[in-house]
């Protein structure tokens, strides 16, 4: 469980990186939209540098190796800030799938509703839920996980409820204006865009409820037949596949959103541009031809992996972890000396003849 908990600290640590400067360089989202998003990955952050690795030394250390208070102790923090931060994130998707229904009820007025100063206001309420949900641990754990599945479960209705009106919108929005002319046109365009949006939006909503989803089956569970074996090896699957969604959300915003995948290609783009390793500039990142770029960019490194290879051979020859075809058989190695006394032999003769 280290391990696996260390490589998705540093998985999530880099993509959440990236794209907070993706984020920062991109002009195009709308600032709430912006801010909602830089709030998701921040949350993802702080799962990657803070209840990761503390969940990873946990698994590490043991009750063992040291004291049994101090372990409890370290185990409760990773427990707790595992569910602080998964709480924002919840919310932050709840958030965004909510704004996304203000954009299509409020038409115009959206951008002047809909302001980055309210978005910080309530930012920073979900961050005080989440802190006052996680202090409930401190009084009572069965009330804890009964509030943590209530909430998990309310949070995932708000947003399927807002994405079904969303689309029920569309379809009714687009069957009103397809007999329409010049007007209409336009408004199928508009909602063409905003369509696209919600797709996108979506697709976060949709990797959010497959990794929350069976934590709140499984809460449920414990709170009706008690803790046992396997709910208790449930729980442990079920907490993993949360943090899981940390590393899923950073390839699901590069993958539908076109600016930040944007932003995203020029980033690593001047990245490597840095380093004369192994150009990979020519890559087309997330485009639709991935395995032809890959293979491009091999090709390109190709020569110099033949180059190393060739030197480290000449370079180490009596090494015998070299493949077969590279070492001398035991065979040739006697051929070589008979050859050779053979040869000693006729020289021998030759003196004789001559003197």
């Amino acid at each position: 469980m280290a391990v696996i908990y260390s490589l998705l600290s540093v998985a999530t640590a880099l993509e959440n990186i990236l794209i907070l400067v993706a984020l920062r360089r991109d002009r195009y989202l709308h600032p709430p939209s912006k801010l909602l998003l830089c709030n998701l990955t921040i949350t993802d952050l702080c799962t990657a540098l803070i209840s990761q690795p503390v969940s990873a030394a946990v698994s590490l250390a043991g009750r063992d190796q040291i004291d049994g208070e101090l372990c409890l102790l370290v185990e409760y923090t990773a427990f707790l800030l595992t569910a602080i931060f998964s709480g924002l994130s919840l919310s932050t998707v709840t958030v965004i799938s909510v704004d996304r229904l203000m954009a299509l009820l409020l038409g115009i007025r959206y951008k002047q509703t809909i302001t980055g100063r309210r978005i910080r206001v309530v930012l920073f309420l979900m961050w005080i839920q989440s802190i006052l949900v996680g202090a409930v641990s401190f009084w009572n754990m069965k009330a804890f996980f009964f509030v943590c599945g209530l909430l998990v479960t309310l949070k995932m209705t708000i947003s399927t409820y807002c994405y079904t009106r969303i689309f029920h919108n569309i379809w009714r929005r687009r069957t009103a204006v397809q007999d329409l002319r010049g007007e209409g046109a336009a408004a199928l365009l508009v909602m063409a865009r905003y369509k696209k949006t919600v797709i996108n939006s979506l697709w976060v909503h949709i990797t959010l409820v497959t990794c929350y989803f069976p934590f709140a089956v499984v809460t449920t569970l414990m709170l009706i037949r008690g803790l046992n074996f396997t709910i208790f090896v449930a729980q442990i699957v079920a907490v993993g596949l949360i943090s899981l969604n940390s590393v899923l959300n950073p390839i699901v915003y590069c993958w539908k959103i076109k600016e930040v995948r944007k932003e995203v290609k020029e980033t690593i783009t001047q990245f490597c541009a840095r380093f004369y390793v192994v150009s990979f500039q020519d890559i087309r990142y997330f485009s639709p031809e991935p395995f032809i770029a890959l293979c491009t960019a091999c090709a390109k490194s190709l020569p110099y992996l033949i180059i190393y290879y060739v030197s480290f051979m000449l370079w180490s020859p009596r090494n015998n972890n070299f493949p077969a075809i590279f070492k001398t058989s035991s065979h040739h190695k006697r051929s070589t000396v008979m050859t050779s006394e053979s040869q000693e032999e006729e020289e021998k003769s030759r003196r004789n003849i001559l003197f």
